[in-house]
């Protein structure tokens, strides 16, 4: 399964949600206007860093955009590698 979580940093106890989903199972991609710590860091499959999450728009369109530039090898592959701020959710239905 695989959860966008948006503001993954906060509030702090948001960190164990994070935590919590990953140990289940969950890919966790997040979603967050500032970079994660190394400790929240390794439960996230994936990370993409937005200028601000009161702009809904605009992270909707990041959300989509990063999705269409990962690569077909990166979705097969199912290898989980350090997060970076660029791939997430390539299997996402579109939001309309």
């Amino acid at each position: 399964m695989r959860v966008v979580f948006l503001s993954p940093r906060y509030p702090p106890e948001m960190r164990q949600f994070t935590r919590g989903l990953a140990e289940v199972g969950a890919e966790v991609l997040g979603v967050g206007d500032g970079s994660p710590e190394p400790e929240l860091r390794r439960y996230l499959a994936d990370y993409l860093e937005v200028p601000s999450l009161l702009d809904e728009d605009d992270v909707v369109a990041r959300v989509h955009a990063a999705s269409a530039a990962r690569t077909l090898s990166q979705r097969r592959s199912g290898a989980r590698s350090e997060p970076t701020r660029t791939a997430i959710a390539p299997d996402l239905p579109r939001m309309r």
